[in-house]
C-alpha cells in the first residue's frame, strides 16, 4: 500500500517589511509526518493448520459482509460465480457458457431468476418465448428443496471443507494482505490463503483443476441485497413438476 507523507516546505526566505523597524516573518514549522500503525500479528501463522483453518471458517461466518467472486470447475466445465454476503442475507449468481442463475435470500424470502437461455436450456422448446421473457425478468419462489439444491452452489462453508490431510505453506502477500497458505492434499482447495494480521479471513483460494476464488470486501454494504417488488415474484412453490 503506498503512503502519502506529508513534506515540510524547504528554502523558505525571510519575508522582511518595508520600513523602519520591520520584522522578519518566522518561518512556519513542518506539519508533523502522519504515524501509520501496521496492523498487529494475529499469531495465526504459529498455530497448527487445522486450528488455522478453523479459526478462519470462525471469522468468515462472523463477518458482517464480504464477497466471494471466483471461477469452479466441475463436471468439466468452468463456473464463474460472484457472492455478496449480508450476515443472513446473501445475492449470487452463477454463470456457463452465457447462462446465468441467480440466487436470493433476503429477510426470510429464498428466491431464484434465471435468464432466457437457462430457461431454453432446460425446457427447449416446450415453453412459450413470451413466458420465457417473463420469467426471466422476474424472481421465481421455488419449493424449499429445488432452492436448497441450487443454494448449494453458493455453500461457502462447505467450500472451505477440506477433504484431503492439511498441511501449512508459506507466508506471501495477497489482496494487500500477509498470509499464510494452508494446502489441502487431495481435497476440494488446493490452497487456502489466511491473513496474518486481524482477523483471520480467507482472502484467496486455488482448486483442483484450475478453479480459484478470491474473498474481498469485508464489512462493505451491499444495497443490492435488498427484497422484490411483491410483483416482481412468481410464486411456484406450491407447483407440481
Amino acid at each position: 500500500m503506498n503512503i502519502m507523507k506529508l513534506a515540510a516546505a524547504a528554502g523558505v526566505g525571510a519575508l522582511v517589511l518595508a520600513g523602519c523597524g520591520g520584522k522578519t516573518a518566522e518561518t512556519p514549522k513542518a506539519a508533523a509526518t502522519p504515524v501509520v500503525s501496521k496492523p498487529a500479528d494475529n499469531g495465526i501463522a504459529a498455530l497448527p493448520a487445522a486450528e488455522i483453518l478453523a479459526r478462519a471458517q470462525q471469522a468468515l461466518a462472523g463477518a458482517k459482509s464480504y464477497r466471494l467472486s471466483g471461477l469452479v470447475h466441475q463436471d468439466g466445465d468452468y463456473y464463474r460465480i460472484e457472492l455478496e454476503v449480508a450476515g443472513e442475507d446473501r445475492l449470487g449468481s452463477i454463470t456457463k457458457d452465457g447462462t446465468t442463475l441467480m440466487i436470493l435470500a433476503v429477510d426470510g424470502k429464498r428466491l431464484v431468476k434465471l435468464d432466457e437461455a437457462t430457461l431454453a436450456e432446460t425446457f427447449g422448446t416446450k415453453m412459450p418465448k413470451s413466458v420465457a421473457a417473463r420469467l426471466s425478468e422476474s424472481w421465481i419462489k421455488p419449493d424449499t428443496k429445488s432452492y436448497a439444491e441450487l443454494a448449494e452452489w453458493f455453500d461457502v462453508a462447505e467450500l472451505l471443507k477440506p477433504a484431503g490431510r492439511l498441511t501449512k505453506g508459506e507466508t506471501r502477500i495477497i489482496n494487500q494482505r500477509p498470509v499464510i497458505s494452508l494446502l489441502d492434499a487431495g481435497g476440494d482447495f488446493k490452497e487456502l490463503y489466511v491473513a496474518t494480521t486481524g482477523e483471520p479471513l480467507p482472502q484467496k483460494m486455488s482448486m483442483v483443476d484450475g478453479g480459484r476464488a478470491l474473498f474481498t470486501e469485508y464489512g462493505r454494504d451491499f444495497p443490492d441485497i435488498e427484497a422484490p417488488a411483491a410483483k416482481d415474484i412468481i410464486d411456484l412453490s406450491g407447483k407440481k413438476a
